[in-house]
């Protein structure tokens, strides 16, 4: 009997290992290696991807799973000389409860499970193929129960090129998927916003985001709205509070349904609104209307509700001419918005639920509306201001003027510098004398003469001074043209590099340009880098779409910062305007 037994526990030694990897979580799981482009010039970058495929009916634990004691999902390449690795992008958690948590819901992956490194490539590596080792470990269970935790090993093969070699980008629909970009929104690290979404909840979300949204307003593109909502209320207000307040109301909501619309399109495609929204049409688009807002502020026509509307609501003209504004002015922000919020729509994107980013969005609107409801009411009270008739019609034509000039302003980085200078004080002087002596209303005081005769002299005044080219400017940082051989070249001496992407039609990118490079201090500091730009004016074309997919790039502007060994430093990446010492305290953390 001991002898059987003794032979019982050694086929039994000799079998636990297969059986538990017969029934271990390898046997659910199928990966596969990808990479960004075809070909790899050294001192560049590219981007590697896990595509894992859980079998029906299996989940794996998240990266960070719900309890400590779960097995994360880890992905892991072995060390290659030459090559440096970036963290893994794990994609967003689903959470789902299931029988052995008695209803507790636990953070999974399911299906299609895509994890994405940044891999930096050093200058000195020689051309030819190379294998690089990466294993995939997990956890998978079932409604029931768990296996053991098991581990898929896969290669991913990989060409370093040669000099002259071009470079083709390679499994775009994969890469798209995969948020490699370091969110610029609301202060949030990569992970920030699925991470307070997965441990608490869509509802603790919503206020941060909100109050991201009371953070736009303070972005520049932002500030022309004032003069907008005021001209537009100022005018339309009968001296009525619950008039105003229902006007203000459709306001903020044709805000709320442009940038919710945004964000569900944004979640479906997986896109940005950036530069769609710096587009020279849109920009076009937004002028006109402008302008047709101010013709109608000058009598030409008035905005009003469709009848049949009318009649079923019973209502006058108003709420509809005060929605379609606001679903119009939203546009004029957006230049300065979608850098502003990448993050959020990094995450709605990747997420790939439409309703959920129409959710984000709606409420990210909500708080950037919420000053201008306020300055909405506030603007009806020039209502209440004396001798209504004649004053009333004369703010009119004020303001419908400040919409002219809003016009040409958005038309200021797709028209000649001069042509935008001249032409806006051109505009102003005109507005002067149209407002100082031809506007028709009725003239009975001192006060009121004297108010139309100070507003001429002083539109003249700031007229010709528009109109007169200034000094030049002050000096800013010398960029010079985007060279991918440069780049191999600076990596090669060890020198770090910025590279700022902009566009003739990018605002916040010429607000850089005046504001934060000619900074003395940015310059003195700028003397240590290779600086290079990249034109991508012509956003859709083939060399800037590579451009683009090689920099992660989603909007403008995009400023990046690489070391001296050729990694991207993407914590420091600029996704929008910054004042010159926020840039400058990325600059300084760039090694040396």
């Amino acid at each position: 009997m001991r002898r059987l037994i003794t032979a019982s526990l050694c086929v039994l030694a000799c079998v636990a290992p297969a059986a538990a990897q017969a029934f271990s979580t390898a046997k659910v799981l199928k990966a596969r290696g990808v990479v960004s482009v075809d070909r790899i010039h050294p001192g560049t970058s590219f981007q590697l991807a896990a595509v894992v495929q859980v079998e029906d009916g299996w989940h794996i634990n998240a990266h960070k799973p719900t309890f400590d004691y779960l097995i994360p999902t880890i992905l892991t390449v072995a060390p290659v000389d030459g090559l440096a690795y970036h963290d893994p992008v794990y994609p967003a958690d689903v959470e789902k409860a299931f029988a052995f948590t008695d209803g507790k819901p636990l953070r999974v992956y399911e299906g299609e499970v895509l994890v994405g490194i940044d891999v930096a490539v050093g200058p000195a590596l020689p051309p030819g193929p190379m294998t690089l080792k990466a294993i995939f470990s997990a956890q998978a269970c079932n409604n029931e129960s768990c296996l053991a935790p098991g581990k898929v090993s896969f290669d991913v093969p990989i060409e370093i090129a040669a000099t002259g070699d071009k470079v083709n980008l390679t499994n775009e629909e994969i890469f798209r998927k995969i948020p490699f970009v370091a969110p610029a929104a609301v202060g949030a690290n990569p992970g920030g916003l699925g991470e307070v979404v997965s441990e608490h909840g869509l509802l603790f979300a919503f206020p941060l985001i909100f109050l991201g949204g009371l953070a736009l307003n303070l972005t520049p593109c932002v500030y022309p709205l004032i003069p907008i909502t005021i001209s537009y209320f100022g005018s339309q207000s009968t001296g009525k509070r619950s008039r105003t307040l229902m006007l203000a109301t459709a306001y903020v909501l044709g805000m709320a349904i442009t940038y919710s619309t945004l964000g569900a399109v944004a979640a479906a495609s997986g896109g940005l609104l950036g530069a769609a929204l710096q587009n020279p049409w849109v920009l076009g688009f937004v002028a006109v209307v402008l302008v047709t807002l101010a013709l109608s502020l000058f009598g030409l026509f008035e905005i009003a509700l469709p009848a049949f509307i009318v009649n079923r609501i019973g209502s006058r003209r108003g709420p509809g001419g005060a929605f379609f504004m606001g679903l119009t002015v939203g546009l004029v922000a957006a230049p300065c918005i979608g850098p502003f919020v990448l993050g959020l729509l990094a995450y709605v994107g990747q997420r790939g639920d439409p309703l959920t980013g129409f959710v984000m969005f709606f409420v990210l609107a909500l708080g950037l509306g919420l000053p201008f409801l306020i300055l909405a009411l506030f603007s009806g009270a020039l209502a209440s201001m004396p001798r209504a008739g004649a004053w009333m019609v004369w703010v009119r034509s004020l303001f419908g003027c400040v919409l002219v000039g809003m016009a040409i302003y958005f038309l200021k980085p797709i028209l000649p510098e001069a042509a935008a200078r001249i032409g806006l004080g051109v505009l102003i002087i005109g507005s002067g004398i149209f407002l100082g002596f031809l506007e028709r209303s009725e003239v009975r005081t001192i006060s009121f003469r004297s108010a139309r005769l100070g507003t001429a002299l002083i539109a003249v005044v700031a007229g010709a001074w528009a109109i007169v080219p200034g000094s030049g400017g002050k000096e800013g940082i010398a960029f010079h043209a985007f060279d991918a051989a440069e780049l191999s070249g600076a990596a090669a001496e060890g020198k770090p590099v910025i590279i700022d992407f902009s566009a003739e039609w990018c605002i916040a990118c010429k607000e850089l340009e005046r504001e934060t490079f000619t900074d003395a201090a940015v310059r003195a500091e700028a003397a240590r880098f290779v600086t290079m730009r990249a034109d991508l004016t012509s956003y859709a074309s083939p060399p800037v779409e590579e451009i683009k997919k090689r920099f992660g790039i989603l909007g403008l502007p995009w400023v990046v910062f690489l070391e001296g060994n050729g990694a991207e430093r993407k914590d420091l990446r600029v996704t929008g305007f910054v004042p010159p010492g926020d840039f400058l305290s990325r600059m300084q953390k760039v090694a040396r």
